[in-house]
């Protein structure tokens, strides 16, 4: 039985030079010329053109991009694999990796491709790397590598394949290279033709790469005869070449070394050389393609004892090894091959040898094949039944029988504290109540054990500012939407704005989002999400104003609603006034203004401080440092802030910044006086802007604070008839998610 041809995509960020180019290239040749269809995605390049005269398709998608923008390639490459019926993805680089892998995850298990991942390098250590670790099989491209794949990313070893890199053994074929090839490079460099031994170092113009090394390797054999070329584009690290200019010249070196650019015929310029030298040693080669190339070529190589070049450098037989960073190794070993010609010859013939048996193109291609046919084989026997990898609360569909009007999913950074947690602890606590099916997504915190009884929570760390785990939720989320039947996504901050909108974009649902405060001083692409929502709830008039500054569609107004309140002021009763901070410790909530100005009140006060947050250490120093330990006193994070406000004589409220606070809200019902800044939001609370003050203003503050000494009343008037009740809020915005779903029923 003949096996089927396969279709092969690959995707890599580029095709302009490199390692991992030449291999892809090779790859896409080999699948051609054996009857299989092969593709090959990437930004382009001066490759393409030979990869497609090679039989290979290309599709220019600019997926080497750490920019927010890629995340549109997750659905069209979804619609990519499933539509061209794609047996195998292979991913060659991280951020093609990370977009290949939130769409292939995407697929329904059984229509997946199988998907394998090149580890072509050691990549640094962190979670963006990572996802080279999670093909369904994982090459790596030495041994050396596969060490480094289960020490770094803990991967089993029968999921790692050690596939050497291999070479057109045709295209590096000495017997092939006609003279005059070697004469036009000789006379494009400006070679001299006196006998002097040529000595080269291939590789890109990058610190790594050990030009540094080299050159002063060979300052050291200076009164031996020859000449160096540095082959590689100084274009594409000017400062780094400038430097090395630099050193030339303080090493005397200008009338013996050149660097002459990128070349586009390494077969002809191998044999320009006597000796070719791979000085990587700030990092080890994962491979060593160049210095195969240079066996393959016949020429003896000399390489940095490390790495991949232990497994491709024969010392003693086709070359030499030299201990990494030390330019007097080097030089040694260049002194000795420089002085015996025979000892190069019988190198570079033993360097073929090598190669032809073990690092052929042939070989590699084989090897991978053999490797694809595997994983299909594997498929049509069973079909993996991996559950959804994510950490959660409540994974099990909703239980109920009963129907419910619509299920929603609420997404914010975290349940820690805050007036945005406890907004939809609130909202999401009477839509359980009005029988709606209710999610909250977010990565976790102390308030999650106060969510609604029937209101599901599932962490997800939808508070990383990283574009790459922002991918990684919203292929999660769009598969997590779609087997709870979820109607619809509400987010209720910016980075899960950004997750809400690709989230929706994958799982077709529609999505809203609540602009809790509204901050001008971002840039405008920040608000993008918000332009891309079905509906933006805005807090406040003010957040509205703000936002339609931005874009002027899909915006409504809805404010912060409050249950009744329990609890009314009776004050402390004390001889002293008891001062209320309630709010998260941040620069932008102004306690560090109030510590300020308290020291400067003559009067008897205490200041107790409710919340938490990144400011506080430098708050408590600031405490320490004007001796206010017995009158400030910092209680942390509370869940019993109306208790506080019962028993304390005024609540201090110094923002710069607010969307619709729920902290001074509670207060005006609970009818605490309040000393409040005169913000656009809280001037919507309060009946006339008189009688607030300045955010950072101290000298106002200071009055205000001793006028209430006199008074005991709030400086400013507040109308409790503008806090809406939580259900009146709750209808309003149901009124919202019935037009957003209504309208995305109709586009379908």
């Amino acid at each position: 039985m003949v096996a089927r041809p396969l279709i092969v995509v690959q995707m890599l960020p580029e095709l302009e030079s490199g390692g991992v180019e030449r291999v892809t290239l090779e790859m896409g040749k080999y699948l051609v010329q054996h009857g299989h269809r092969s593709i090959v995605i990437s930004g382009g390049g001066r490759l393409v053109p030979q990869l497609e005269s090679e039989g290979s398709e290309h599709v220019l998608w600019d997926v080497g991009k750490k920019n927010p923008l890629s995340l549109w390639y997750i659905s069209k490459l979804k619609e990519f694999l499933t539509q061209q019926k794609v047996d195998i993805l292979h991913l060659r680089s991280r951020m093609p990796a990370w977009i290949g892998y939130m769409a292939w995850k995407s697929l329904p298990e059984n229509s997946r491709p199988r998907l394998v991942t090149t580890f072509h390098g050691f990549y640094s250590v962190n979670s963006y790397s990572a996802i080279m670790a999670k093909g369904e099989k994982v090459i790596a491209i030495s041994q050396v590598i596969k060490d480094h794949i289960k020490n770094i990313y803990k991967v089993p070893e029968n999921k790692i394949a050690v596939i050497q890199e291999g070479i057109d053994l045709d295209y590096f074929d000495p017997h092939k290279i006609s003279p005059e090839r070697i004469e036009k490079l000789k006379n494009d460099w400006g070679l001299l033709k006196d006998g002097k031994a040529v000595i080269m170092l291939p590789g890109r113009i990058t610190r790594w790469k050990g030009h540094e090394i080299f050159l002063k390797g060979l300052a050291s054999i200076n009164d031996l005869k020859w000449q160096a070329v540095c082959v590689g584009n100084p274009a594409e690290n000017p400062s780094y070449y400038k430097y090395l200019l630099k050193l030339i010249e303080s090493l005397q070196l200008h009338d013996q070394v050149k660097f002459v650019g990128q070349c586009d015929d390494m077969p002809a310029a191998y044999l320009l050389a006597d000796i070719v030298v791979s000085a990587s040693s700030g990092e080890a080669e994962a491979f060593g393609r160049i210095a195969v190339e240079a066996q393959a070529m016949g020429r003896p190589v000399i390489a940095t004892g490390h790495g991949g070049s232990l497994e491709t450098v024969l010392p003693g037989t086709t070359g030499w090894l030299v201990k990494p960073n030390d330019s007097q190794s080097l030089a040694d070993a260049l002194r000795k091959a420089l002085d015996d010609h025979h000892q190069l010859q019988e190198f570079g013939e033993n360097g073929i040898k090598w190669v032809h048996q073990n690092f052929s193109t042939v070989r590699m291609c084989e090897e991978i094949v053999s490797l694809f046919r595997d994983l299909l084989k594997q498929k049509e026997q069973t079909i993996s039944s991996e559950k959804l990898p994510v950490q959660t609360d409540y994974i099990d569909d909703l239980k109920e029988t009963e129907e419910k009007l619509f299920t929603v999913a609420h997404m914010l950074p975290e349940l820690e504290e805050g007036g945005v947690e406890r907004h939809v602890l609130m909202l999401s606590g009477q839509q359980r109540k009005d029988d709606h099916g209710v999610y909250v997504v977010s990565a976790g915190g102390k308030l999650v054990s106060q969510l609604a009884n029937g209101v599901r929570h599932v962490r997800f760390p939808v508070h990383r500012k990283n574009p790459l785990v922002g991918i990684y939720c919203a292929v999660r989320l769009a598969s997590f939407i779609r087997r709870n039947k979820i109607d619809l996504i509400h987010a209720h901050s910016r980075v899960p704005a950004w997750i809400a909108m690709f989230t929706s974009k994958i799982s077709r649902k529609p999505y809203i989002v609540t602009a809790h405060a509204y901050y001008s001083n971002q840039a405008k692409w920040i608000y993008i999400p918000f332009r891309k929502a079905n509906s933006v709830i805005c807090v406040s008039k003010s957040v509205q104003n703000g936002m339609e500054s931005c874009f002027s569609e899909n915006t409504v107004v809805i404010r912060n609603g409050l249950p009744a309140a329990e609890n009314t002021w009776k004050g402390s009763g004390g001889s002293s006034i008891n001062f209320l901070f309630v709010g998260r410790l941040t620069q932008l909530k102004g306690l560090q203004d109030i510590l300020k100005i308290l020291p400067l009140v003559q009067n008897n006060w205490k200041l107790d401080i409710l919340g938490d947050g990144p400011l506080r250490g430098q708050l408590e120093e600031m405490v320490k440092s004007l001796r206010l330990e017995e009158k400030v006193t910092f209680h942390g994070f509370r869940d019993d802030p109306d208790v506080w406000m019962e028993k304390s004589d005024c609540l201090l409220f110094p923002s710069y910044i607010e969307g619709m606070p729920l902290t001074l809200a509670r207060a005006i019902q609970i009818g605490i006086p309040v000393i409040a800044s005169n913000i656009d939001p809280i001037g919507e609370m309060a009946l006339g802007k008189q009688g607030l003050v300045k955010p950072g203003d101290l000298a106002s503050w200071k009055n205000a604070i001793e006028m209430f000494f006199v008074t005991k009343k709030s400086p400013a008037d507040f109308d409790k008839n503008a806090i809406p009740t939580i259900f009146q809020m709750t209808q309003e915005v149901q009124s919202v998610y019935e037009s957003a779903i209504s309208l995305e029923d109709r586009s379908q």
